[in-house]
Formats: C-alpha cells, sequence, structure tokens
C-alpha cells in the first residue's frame, strides 16, 4: 500500500513540474529540469546545450491540445540563426518583382557631351587657347621642339613639300607672279626716274616668295597712289637737274 502511495506521488510531481515547465517560466523551468535528468544519466559536470534540454523534455509531452514549448522555442532559435548568418541559402524572404519600365527617361534624342558642339564660338577659342598655354612648357630637347617649330611655320612640315600652305595659290599661274609691269600705270613710265624704280620694285616682288599675287598687286597699287600727285614735282626736279648740268658744262667749257 506504501509503495502504491509514493509511486502515484512521484508521478503527480513530474506531471507537475513538466506542467510547471509549460505554462509559467518555460525556458528556466525546461533548463532545470533538463540539467538534473542529464547529470543523472550521465554523471557528467558538463552541462547540456540549450536546444538539447528543450528537445528531451518536451517529447515526454504527447497531448495535442497544449501549445509545446518546443515549437516555439525552435521557431525562436531559427531566426535567431538566420539572422546571425545572413549567408544561409534558405532564405525565408521572397525577392519583389523588378519594376515595369515605363520607358519615360529616354537619351535617344540625347547627344553625348563628347559629340556636341558650343553654340558660342568664344567657349572653343578660349579652350583652344588654355590647351596651347598648357603644351607652351618648353621643351626639353630637339625632337618636342621640332613639332612646336613646325606648328609655329617656322619649320617644313614632313615630307617637304615646297607649295606648302599654297592653298590659295594651287591655282595661281607662275608667269603672274614674275611679270608684273602689266600692273603698272602707263603714266607713270613716261616719267624715267620713276619708271627706274618701279622697274625695281616689280623685280624685287617677282623673286618674294612669300607674297601672294594679290599682295603684290596691292603694293604695286600703294606706289601708285603714293606717285599720283608726286609726278610734277618729279619732272620739275628733272629739270632742275639737267639745268644745272648744262651750267656746269658751259662753266667748264668757259673755263678751259
Amino acid at each position: 500500500m506504501v509503495t502504491l502511495y509514493c509511486s502515484i506521488f512521484s508521478k503527480f510531481h513530474i506531471s507537475f513540474d513538466y506542467f510547471k515547465c509549460l505554462t509559467v517560466t518555460p525556458y528556466k523551468s525546461l533548463k532545470t529540469k533538463a540539467s538534473k535528468q542529464f547529470t543523472k544519466k550521465n554523471h557528467n559536470p558538463k552541462p547540456a546545450t540549450k536546444l538539447q534540454s528543450l528537445k528531451g523534455v518536451s517529447d515526454n509531452v504527447d497531448s495535442t491540445d497544449i501549445i509545446k514549448s518546443k515549437d516555439l522555442l525552435w521557431d525562436f532559435v531559427k531566426d535567431r540563426e538566420y539572422l546571425g548568418n545572413p549567408s544561409s541559402t534558405s532564405s525565408p524572404f521572397i525577392d519583389l518583382p523588378s519594376p515595369v519600365n515605363l520607358k519615360i527617361f529616354t537619351d535617344k534624342h540625347v547627344a553625348h557631351a563628347d559629340s556636341c558642339n558650343s553654340l558660342n564660338p568664344v567657349f572653343d577659342t578660349v579652350e583652344n587657347l588654355e590647351a596651347s598655354i598648357l603644351s607652351c612648357a618648353s621643351p626639353n630637347n630637339q625632337f618636342e621642339e621640332w613639332p612646336k617649330w613646325t606648328v609655329e611655320k617656322k619649320m617644313w612640315s614632313f615630307p617637304i613639300n615646297n607649295e606648302q600652305d599654297w592653298d590659295s595659290e594651287s591655282d595661281v599661274p607662275f608667269y603672274e607672279h614674275v611679270f608684273l609691269e602689266n600692273h603698272l600705270n602707263k603714266d607713270h613710265l613716261k616719267c624715267k626716274p620713276l619708271a627706274s624704280f618701279l622697274e625695281l620694285v616689280c623685280n624685287g616682288l617677282s623673286q618674294n616668295p612669300h607674297y601672294s599675287v594679290n599682295d603684290k598687286k596691292k603694293h604695286l597699287e600703294w606706289f601708285s597712289k603714293f606717285f599720283d600727285d608726286k609726278i610734277s614735282q618729279i619732272n620739275a626736279s628733272v629739270e632742275e637737274e639737267e639745268y644745272m648740268a648744262n651750267l656746269e658744262k658751259v662753266s667748264r667749257g668757259i673755263s678751259t
């Protein structure tokens, strides 16, 4: 009889402990109960882990009406593990679908900055000037100085071309550079001193390779305008010189 009461009391005590673990303080009571059972069985001072203790205690409860603490705590531990290891492949989140392209901002008619030209030529001029200033540093050697001289027209470009930069003179024949007497005023040629002077001018211009035909014509036009109102003075000075020369001859003839 005594043994029967003891067995009933022990079973009641165990079920009461389980009920207390599931209702009042599940985490603390389960931990203490699991640790006691683990030490009695294995006699090992090393405490069991939280998951093992929760799993071992909750497996003994077979009732389906009670929410098991194992399920609640197991979900909690899963969430903690996921937060601690974000690189896990089993992600509970679902990727949102990509947004629909409304085609509002299109770049079909937009020109790139490299291909568009500025409407104001002043900016292009200033940009070229800044680039030339940056490149105008003193050259380190002769190889760097020669390209600079070529750009400044101080040196022939390679390969050598004797008609370099003759874009406007490419269709002009050679004889127009040499025979310039046709562009002189015929009235000026009647004055012998002026005619000899203009002949020297034409000879010098015909041998000048740096002037174009238009430049040579402008020189001759300037001389013709300059001597238009001075022909009478030139003729008077010539007559005076001739008169003085005749007087000198007469004086010498008398003296001899």
